[in-house]
């Protein structure tokens, strides 16, 4: 968030937990009639604009704490070490892992995903190959080299590499011109 956006959504927010919090003191009567306008009346020992209130005050609350509560902008992977603690980011592994895809022959372009839950790591894989690739013999070699190289490289299991031939890129010569076909 921006700050300028943070800061007015701060402002409104104390505005709104304020009224609602009046509101809250007239509908349960804790304050005396004499002092709510003719236009409030109504409002006074009503339990239920006070309840309304008191959602609304608490629903203030917690629309203000989650200002203050920030996730974290990197998710990492932690992995614990006699040395100590090692935390590689997300980002890191993802151009290792689609260098790693690059490098065999027959691919064009690789876009990666991650399922990361618990101890299992799995990867999915978006490919674009070229026409003189062999898919299968691919899925295998590239489902090998990044479960080999992420464990030995960073000692990361990984549990599935999945891939998505998402393109057949194709060269179709005419007269004058190479087109390029998808």
């Amino acid at each position: 968030m921006k700050i300028l956006h943070q800061i007015s959504l701060f402002v409104l927010t104390l505005i709104f937990l304020f009224s609602t919090f009046i509101i809250g003191i007239y509908a349960f009567g804790w304050l005396p009639e004499t002092y709510l306008p003719v236009i409030a009346e109504y409002i006074y020992n009503n339990l239920e604009v006070g309840l309304i209130a008191a959602i609304l005050f608490f629903g203030g609350i917690w629309l203000l704490q989650s200002l203050f509560i920030f996730k974290p902008a990197v998710q990492n992977i932690v992995q614990q070490t006699e040395m100590g603690e090692i935390r590689i980011s997300v980002v890191a592994i993802k151009g290792l892992v689609e260098q790693i895809v690059l490098e065999q022959s027959g691919i064009k372009d690789v876009k990666s995903k991650f399922d990361i839950r618990d101890d299992n790591f799995n990867i999915y894989l978006k490919l674009s190959v070229n026409s003189e690739a062999h898919i299968p013999a691919l899925n295998q070699t590239v489902g090998e080299q990044v479960k080999e190289r992420l464990l030995t490289m960073v000692g990361l299991h990984v549990g599935d590499v999945k891939l998505l031939v998402d393109e057949i890129e194709t060269v179709k010569k005419s007269s004058s011109s190479t087109v390029r076909v998808r």
